[in-house]
């Protein structure tokens, strides 16, 4: 399995890849430590709602709000860069070579596109919230618009390494998803 990443990564040594590789690694690392956060969080609620009788207030604004978001936008780059996402290869696998590669740099071009959109609504819809000064009303009042950036931000990041991957398949250095 280490080949494989190595082989994966192999082509990839300029200045920007390694600077997109440690921003990739850090939303990766932003994913896990939410993922800790949570699970942490919700074994205390849990324990102290059955222990204590005292759950923690607003867990589940908190989760929904926080945690689910910061553990899915920024790893989607870093899923990206291992290519890992899921991919229909039934059809491409029975396509000549040729038109394997086309049809997978169309479907890059294409994911570029629709993520660009995400990220740009996303944008403006963080500025929007952070204006407003978005809240969740529960037992607690908890500020959720500074997570409404990890949209944009990971959808950057995301669309940062579809451009590296693209211009590799451009370049005929990769096979295509998942290879």
């Amino acid at each position: 399995m280490p080949e494989e990443e190595a082989a994966k990564t192999a082509v990839r040594q300029g200045p920007f890849d390694r600077a997109l590789a440690k921003a990739v690694q850090g939303g990766g690392l932003i994913s896990a430590a939410a993922t800790f956060i949570l699970m942490a969080h919700v074994i205390v609620d849990v324990a102290m709602r059955y222990l204590a009788n005292a759950p923690l207030p607003a867990t589940i604004e908190i989760v929904s709000y926080w945690w689910m978001v910061l553990i899915t936008f920024p790893a989607l780059a870093l899923t990206q860069r291992r290519r890992e996402h899921v991919d229909l290869s039934l059809l491409t696998e029975l396509m000549p070579a040729r038109h394997r590669r086309v049809s997978i740099i169309m479907a890059r071009v294409a994911t570029l596109a629709v993520v660009l959109i995400i990220g740009w609504c996303g944008w403006l819809y963080a500025l929007e919230q952070m204006a407003r000064g978005e809240i969740a009303m529960g037992s607690v009042t908890i500020p959720i618009w500074p997570t409404r950036f990890a949209v944009p931000l990971g959808m950057l990041l995301f669309a940062l390494q579809l451009t590296a991957n693209l211009i590799e398949d451009l370049r005929g250095r990769t096979a295509g998803p998942g290879r």
